[in-house]
């Protein structure tokens, strides 16, 4: 087992552990047919519901590519770190149904006793747990320093709090794994050392990106809770699925709605019933800050009947916080001086309080389309959601999940917009007949990475050149869905023609060489790919269709101040690209939701008790692990300072 230390050094490096364990399945551990048929069957059952092997892909075209942009080659490393933690969840997965199914042969006796790790492995992989980059700082040499000394200390602090976090729960997830796999015939065949290898590669990769970020995408839990729940129906032991329901429930997170792709909405309203999503549904995040302010108070719609949908529903701020938008390089400052415990002055104090006013931040900041991945047998149904998000270093694409894309604080509500398949098929119809066929659908300026900075991977537009997309299906389909497609068949073409094809095109962002969005500069403000672009580019390349041909445009006063005041509204311009013409679209808006913000939730956030499970009390010293067993505190409110991490001998 990795000391803590070896962990935080391969932290500080990237989070992306590409092992020999990461790419093969787990035959290259020579088991037998006992164990590898039922892993082979959960293996391929993930893989239908949306675990495909993306990094491999990807890996691929780094491996094969003759020519790859700078920009594209960090991304395409991005997705074989970031997929590959999504790889490794469901190998880990498919091992947990193959113990399962060898546990089923097992004594009635043994067979329960082992049941409840079982469960326990897969509570405790869906729990949420506290955003540790969002939590309060209590080294003492941190609140008596000041500037950049200070924000070091914060950032190795926070960092060392996630590595505390990530051990203890590998750690118990190793000796759990390790109890399970000696039960079966392949532990007298070989040393439990290979074993212990493999999984713990695994869990690193799915793990430890939840602990370094502020992120809630809890890939390895949703696949042990998929996994089980396949196995009760499977096995028709209904009484394991019973348990499973009741464990989750308890740590506040509904089986039903993870299985049946439902948003359970984080809200501190606890009867607030959850939204069932549905394929090409597009996720919003509201959030207080000054991202959000700067685009409802920068950019509107253009067209008038998506201007007057976004006024509606509150989405444009008045032109009285005009000198709130001009004060935005100061917020920034501010905002430098908080986090590295400078002492602020009254007017950035309230500067930042400014921007955090659900009054005046109205915008939503981030934009993403749902895919829903269904296995018929099981009837078990995911949702997956795919975005952009600029400031990832190197970009790419990613592939979250629901409780991933926001995770649950109270400056946070999310909400979702669906088209209406037939005002969609009306639409097509039209653009189709004033256009034609479109050979090119975007021109972009060319970009570059800028490399005065190593640490600042970000693509820059190269404003000389000019590079075209051009379209990504046949010119006879195109014409064949505007003439052929019928008006009462408009859901079926919706869902069975236009959406494979935008998904298609989506996942090929993430292992293609030329399509990987920050290859090419999409925005002239700092070559930056916005969240908005992956679903725009996606529908202009798969379908010929341009669903956001009412394109944005500058708010007339916020505009002229940018342009005399260039200096002090330097960060606000980065901000000028707004997804409102992507979603308010009225003409082809079916369904909007919006939930309030989730003030209860993150007060009272906590982990379950099932987390704090005692798994020594199925392991201990019966383990082939360290003789010292690993005990969790049982509470209410499992912090990280009530982590202890125990070494090794």
């Amino acid at each position: 087992m990795r000391k803590p230390k070896q962990i935080l050094t391969l932290l500080i490096v990237f989070f992306g552990l590409i092992s020999i364990a990461d790419q093969a399945k787990a035959q290259d551990v020579d088991f037998t047919q006992k164990i590898l048929v039922p892993y082979d069957e959960a293996y391929q059952f993930l893989t239908d519901l949306g675990y495909e092997d993306y990094n491999l892909k990807a890996q691929k075209t780094l491996d094969t590519a003759t020519e790859i942009h700078p920009v594209s080659k960090l991304a395409l490393l991005n997705s074989v770190s970031r997929f590959g933690g999504i790889r490794s969840a469901k190998m880990l997965a498919s091992m947990y149904y193959a113990f399962l199914s060898i546990n089923d042969q097992l004594s009635a006796d043994t067979r329960d006793k082992n049941l409840k790790i079982f469960l326990d492995i897969a509570t405790q992989q869906m729990m949420p747990f506290p955003v540790v980059m969002l939590e309060p700082i209590q080294d003492s040499a941190y609140q008596n320093t000041k500037g950049k000394l200070a924000y070091e200390i914060r950032e190795k602090y926070l960092r060392q709090r996630g590595v505390d976090r990530y051990n203890l729960e590998a750690k118990n997830l190793i000796k759990a794994y390790t109890f399970l796999y000696n039960q079966t015939e392949e532990a007298s065949a070989r040393a439990p050392e290979i074993f212990q290898n493999w999984i713990e590669s695994h869990l690193y990769t799915t793990m430890v990106s939840q602990f370094t970020m502020s992120q809630q995408a809890r890939y390895l839990g949703r696949a042990l809770s998929a996994a089980t729940v396949k196995f009760s129906r499977d096995k028709n032991q209904p009484q394991i699925e019973a348990r499973l329901k009741k464990q989750l429930h308890e740590g506040g997170v509904e089986l039903d709605d993870l299985l049946q792709a439902r948003y359970h909405p984080l809200t501190e309203n606890k009867n607030e019933p959850s939204f069932q999503l549905k394929n090409g549904d597009i996720a919003l995040e509201f959030s207080l800050g000054q991202e959000s302010y700067l685009t409802s108070m920068g950019v509107e719609p253009s067209n008038i009947e998506n201007l007057k949908l976004a006024k509606k529903i509150d989405l444009i701020s008045s032109f009285a916080n005009i000198p709130l938008f001009a004060a935005s390089k100061r917020y920034e400052e501010a905002l430098v001086a908080k986090r590295s415990n400078a002492i602020m002055s009254e007017a950035q104090e309230k500067t930042i309080a400014d921007y955090w006013d659900p009054k005046i931040s109205k915008g939503f900041s981030h934009a993403a389309i749902v895919q829903i991945k269904h296995d018929a047998k099981t009837n078990i149904s995911l949702a997956w959601i795919w975005d952009v998000y600029p400031d990832s270093r190197g970009g790419g694409v990613r592939m979250m999940t629901p409780e991933g894309f926001s995770f649950p604080e109270s400056f946070i509500r999310v909400g979702f917009a669906r088209y209406s398949a037939a005002k969609v098929l009306a639409e097509y119809k039209k653009q189709i007949s004033e256009r034609g066929y479109l050979e090119n659908v975007l021109q972009s300026n060319e970009s570059y990475v800028d490399t005065s900075n190593p640490d600042h991977h970000r693509a820059y537009a190269n404003t000389s050149q000019n590079y075209f997309w051009p379209a990504q299906i046949e010119k006879e389909k195109v014409l064949n869905w505007a003439q052929n497609t019928k008006n009462e068949n408009a859901e079926a073409w919706y869902q069975n023609e236009i959406l494979p094809s935008v998904f298609d095109r989506i996942h090929r962002y993430t292992y293609e060489a030329d399509a990987v969005l920050f290859a090419k500069g999409l925005v002239n403000a700092r070559g930056m790919a916005y969240c908005s672009q992956i679903v725009r580019l996606a529908f202009l390349q798969a379908t010929n269709f341009d669903v956001t041909n009412s394109s944005d445009r500058y708010r007339s006063i916020p505009k002229l101040m940018a342009h005399f005041f260039p200096d002090d509204l330097k960060l606000a311009s980065s901000y000028f690209v707004a997804p409102a013409g992507l979603v308010w679209q009225s003409q082809l808006l079916d369904t909007f939701v919006k939930f309030d913000y989730s003030h209860e939730r993150a007060e009272k956030q906590k982990i379950s008790k099932t987390l704090a499970s005692d798994y020594t009390n199925y392991v201990g010293k019966n383990a082939d692990v360290a003789a010292e067993p690993l005990l969790i505190e049982a509470s209410d409110r499992l912090e990280l300072e009530d982590i202890v991490v125990v070494e090794e001998d």
